[in-house]
C-alpha cells in the first residue's frame, strides 16, 4: 500500500537508480528470509543508504541458468568457505553487500543444495574486476571468490534452500522492473 503511494507520488520525478537494488531486490528479499538479527543490522543501513547491496548470481560458464551454479560453499566446522566466480554484477566496484547464490550440496538434484549467503564485498578473499564494454563504460564486474571464510550467521534463508531464496530475489526484480518511475533509467519521456 505504501508503495503504491510513493511510486504515485514519484511518478513524475528522475529518481536516482544508485539504491535502486538495494531498496527494490535486496531490502524486501534479507526482509523475507533474513534472521532478526541480519534484518536490523541491514534494512535500516539500507534505507538510509549508508549500505549499498548487489546480487551476484550469474557466472561465466552458466549464462542465465542460476540453478547450474558451480560457485563452491564448503562446511568448516561452524563456518562456510566459498570459491568460484560471478560475473556481469552491475556497481559491485562501488557497493558495499551482496546477496550470493552458491552450491552448498553436490549430491541433490540441481535446484536444491544451493544456498545464499550475504557477504561484505570488500574483503580479503574477493576481487572485483571492473569489465570495460566497447562503448568505455565499466558498470558491470567480474567477482573471483577465493578461500572466503562467512560465519553461519551470514547464511540467507535455510542451507540447500537458496533456490526459494533466489526465486524470491528474482520476484522482486520483476516487480521492480515492471513498476518502475518512466524516469528511473534515464527516459526521455514527460509526463
Amino acid at each position: 500500500e505504501f508503495q503504491s503511494v510513493f511510486k504515485e507520488e514519484a511518478a513524475g520525478y528522475e529518481l536516482p537508480t544508485l539504491c535502486n537494488v538495494s531498496l527494490g531486490i535486496l531490502g524486501p528479499t534479507i526482509l523475507d528470509f533474513g534472521t532478526e538479527e541480519q534484518k536490523r543490522r541491514h534494512l535500516p543501513a539500507i534505507l538510509r543508504g549508508d549500505e549499498l547491496w548487489v546480487q551476484l548470481l550469474s557466472e561465466p560458464a552458466g549464462g542465465s541458468d542460476l540453478a547450474g551454479c558451480i560457485t563452491r560453499a564448503s562446511r568448516d566446522g561452524d563456518q562456510w568457505v566459498l570459491n568460484g566466480s560471478k560475473i556481469w554484477t552491475t556497481g559491485a566496484h562501488f557497493s558495499d553487500y551482496a546477496l550470493c547464490l552458491a552450491r552448498s550440496n553436490w549430491s541433490l538434484p540441481k535446484h536444491r543444495g544451493l544456498t545464499m549467503f550475504a557477504l561484505k564485498l570488500h574483503q580479503p578473499g574477493i576481487d572485483i574486476e571492473p569489465i570495460t564494454q566497447a562503448n568505455g563504460d565499466a558498470e558491470f564486474c567480474q567477482e573471483f571468490i577465493t578461500d572466503l571464510a562467512l560465519d553461519a550467521g551470514d547464511m540467507l534463508g535455510e542451507e540447500n534452500a537458496g533456490w526459494e531464496v533466489a526465486s524470491r530475489l528474482l520476484f522482486h526484480e520483476r516487480n521492480l522492473a515492471g513498476a518502475a518511475s518512466p524516469h528511473t533509467y534515464g527516459s526521455e519521456a514527460e509526463s
